[in-house]
């Protein structure tokens, strides 16, 4: 895997490009994605936020340089995770904003809240239960990354949520529940 470090802010990497080189070349289907990550390859995974709105955030979701599908998120309010906390409480609206740009651990953990085994994004500052789950728009979350296919005609919106949570859920499955995010 190669990274690629694109517009340097003070130090912080705020754009990063993952790419993939299979042994076809470069990329991979999201088949040779499963299989890879069955054979024990690590997982990396990138969210790259595209759309912004006054209301939400569309974003990308890349695995080893795959594309999987796109995220939904609160408004972004050009949070990151090199802030401090206060610098954080200052900017963000409880419920309303996108977490701050980053490297997280991320573990497949149970959540009471719905009762299954969903990814849990760590060390989110001034964040508790982050979670990447399912949802169609930014009222189905406070500020958790929400799964789907973006339609550019329906804004503020992804559609077939579930199916998209589904699949991301069984591929981090298969490679022990746990992986590094980028969120860009």
């Amino acid at each position: 895997i190669i990274a690629a470090v694109i517009n340097d802010v003070d130090g912080f990497a705020a754009d990063i490009v993952y790419l993939t080189i299979s042994d076809n070349g470069i990329g991979m289907t999201k088949d040779e994605l499963i299989a890879s990550a069955k054979k024990g390859d690590k997982l990396f995974v990138v969210l790259k936020r595209i759309v912004f709105t006054t209301k939400s955030t569309i974003g990308e979701l890349w695995a080893n340089g795959v594309f999987l599908c796109h995220m939904l998120e609160d408004f972004d309010r050009g949070l990151h995770q090199w802030m401090t906390e206060d610098e954080i409480k200052s900017i963000k609206v409880y419920g309303k904003t996108a977490i701050p740009r980053g490297l997280y651990k991320v573990k497949m953990t149970y959540s009471p809240k719905y009762d299954r085994m969903m990814p849990l994004i760590l060390d989110v500052k001034c964040y508790s239960g982050a979670r990447m789950h399912s949802g169609n728009d930014a009222d189905d979350t406070e500020g958790c990354p929400l799964f789907g296919e973006y339609n550019p005609k329906k804004k503020d919106w992804v559609a077939n949520s579930r199916k998209c949570a589904e699949e991301f859920y069984t591929l981090v499955d298969s490679v022990g529940g746990e992986f590094d995010l980028i969120i860009c």
